[in-house]
């Protein structure tokens, strides 16, 4: 027993040593492979970046940073802050990208009021798709005189919270100047996702900009004399009135000019388009352009009032469009042509949810829902379920079951669902739970009552004040035309030297000359009174002589 247990001792022994071994091994095998690996990595580590450094224009290294996605692609992200701001030149992006083979994406987003320069219509050999946010954009309209052949590329453009400084001499010289298809349109052939999202203009003085706009506008008028002491700002610019008055002119000009060009923008690839449209703008505008592949259009939060008159027939220029989403605005009406239906276009959903519409008439919700290729979605907006006509004839539409078991009504079916947000006495409730009675008219009428009472009231008493008014004015005048009111009996026997007042003094030929003059206007009693008191007069003035 005993050799046996010292055999398996020496046997556990011999395990554990061999076990030691092979770990050292493995531990001294690992730590050479690591050193290898972090010299190979030291010594690649320059290569990459001398490489990622060709990737981009010298010293945009220390705001930029490439990340290639795939052997032909790369993403540029850049971060622009006031250390470097005014570096970022598209000017010479577009020389780098000329000499190079790859495609590029650039994201650009900007600090404390950086400035990058950067022009329309962005056209550069290799650019793919362009990104910028909260930057001050210079030498925006310079673009115009930098025109080259270059094709069409860009596929991608968001722009969001800019500020476009706009030279006004460079404003000005594209007014006066034709505008020609390639600068207009841009890169109409292969933009396919556009984004512009508060998007402001700021003027700046340029050199000589008066002289400018004087000589722009003397082809047509003379240009009034301004004083030095009348300044207005405009934008940030300080300007005479006239010539505030010009280069706003000038503006609408160009927007004129945009409008009525003979070439028409041909979007041929654009699917997605988010803006705040206008049928004036800087950007692709709706009625000079074309949009056959374009389906959704987004116009969400872009405090619209109303939407524009061109989208009423959007099948004209929009013949694929399936969405527009023009919630959360101000909108209180719209109006969409429901010939719609005769055309060859794809259904479109409109979203107007979460906007200012505070009244439904039943006969739109009876034209909507017989128009098949519209949907119109306008939950969540304030219903005003005042008493009203419109709101009596929209609760009778409510209740006719007949109509919503159509499917054309059916699809409208949330209408019912809707709740009242005015008055205050009905707010929350549904429209299929509401009734006439809940309406208040009867209340609505007694009011309605009261305040015409009130107002007749006012009316009459208006009058009343104009009659005592009239009959005071009638006495006071008739009043005034009597010169004296005497007591004769209590002058007699009264010498001139009773008088208390010199101005009581009269002549007879004063009183007499006074009686003529007033003969039209005394009646034969206050003549009587008249005659009476000279008697007294001059026989008390005889008297005093004496």
């Amino acid at each position: 027993m005993g050799s046996a247990n010292n055999c398996q001792t020496e046997i556990l022994v011999g395990i554990s040593y061999y076990r030691l071994i092979i770990g050292l091994t493995l531990c001294f095998t690992l730590q050479f492979m690591t050193v290898t690996s972090t010299k190979q990595l030291q010594s690649l580590r320059p290569k990459r970046q001398r490489a990622d450094q060709q990737l981009l224009p010298s010293g945009w290294e220390q705001f930029c940073v490439p990340r290639r996605k795939h052997q032909l692609q790369v993403d540029v992200q850049c971060f622009v802050n006031r250390q470097f701001s005014g570096l970022w030149k598209f000017d010479e992006l577009k020389h780098h990208l000329a000499k190079q083979n790859i495609k590029y994406t650039f994201t650009v987003k900007c600090e404390d009021a950086a400035t990058i320069s950067l022009y329309w219509p962005m056209k550069a050999t290799n650019l793919r798709g362009i990104s910028v946010e909260n930057c001050r954009l210079d030498d925006y309209f310079s673009g115009l005189e930098k025109q080259s052949d270059i094709p069409d590329e860009l596929e991608y453009y968001v722009f969001r919270n800019n500020i476009i400084v706009v030279d006004v001499k460079n404003l000005i010289l594209i007014t006066k100047n034709p505008i020609d298809q390639d600068y207009d349109c841009g890169n109409e052939d292969t933009i396919n996702y556009y984004v512009d999202r508060n998007t402001t203009y700021e003027f700046e003085d340029s050199a000589d900009y008066s002289k400018l706009i004087q000589s722009y506008y003397m082809r047509e008028s003379k240009v009034p004399e301004v004083k030095n002491d009348v300044e207005l700002i405009f934008s940030g610019l300080k300007l005479p009135r006239v010539e505030r008055k010009q280069l706003k002119q000038a503006s609408k000009d160009f927007h004129a000019k945009i409008a009525s060009a003979e070439h028409k923008c041909m979007f041929t690839s654009l699917f997605y388009k988010e803006d705040s449209p206008s049928d004036n703008g800087f950007s692709p505008n709706v009625k000079n352009s074309n949009f056959p592949v374009l389906s959704i259009y987004n116009m969400s939060h872009s405090n619209l009032q109303t939407i524009p008159e061109s989208f009423s027939k959007w099948f004209y220029h929009l013949q694929n469009l399936q969405l527009i989403d023009a919630s959360h605005n101000n909108i209180k009406k719209f109006r969409f042509d429901s010939d719609v239906d005769v055309w060859d276009v794809p259904a479109l959903t409109v979203n107007l949810s979460y906007n200012n519409i505070t009244d439904i008439k039943a006969k739109q919700i009876v034209k909507l829902a017989e128009t098949k290729k519209l949907f119109v979605d306008f939950r969540n907006n304030p219903l005003n379920c005042s008493c009203t006509d419109t709101t009596k004839q929209l609760i009778a539409l409510i209740k006719d079951k007949g109509k919503w078991s159509q499917p054309s009504y059916q699809r409208y079916s949330y209408i019912r669902e809707m709740r009242c947000y005015y008055p205050d006495s009905l707010r929350g409730k549904q429209l299929l739970d509401l009734t006439n009675k809940d309406l208040d008219c009867e209340i609505l009428v007694v009011e309605k009552m009261m305040v015409e009472g009130i107002a007749c009231l006012g009316a009459v008493v208006g009058i009343l004040v104009v009659i005592i008014l009239f009959v005071v004015a009638l006495v006071y005048c008739r009043r005034s035309r009597q010169r004296f009111v005497w007591n004769v009996d209590s002058l007699a026997g009264k010498s001139p030297a009773n008088f208390s007042d010199p101005a009581e003094i009269y002549t007879v030929d004063d009183l007499e000359e006074n009686s003529r003059n007033s003969s039209t206007l005394l009646s034969n009693e206050e003549k009587q009174n008249y005659v009476r008191f000279a008697d007294v007069l001059q026989t008390n003035h005889k008297a005093g002589i004496n």
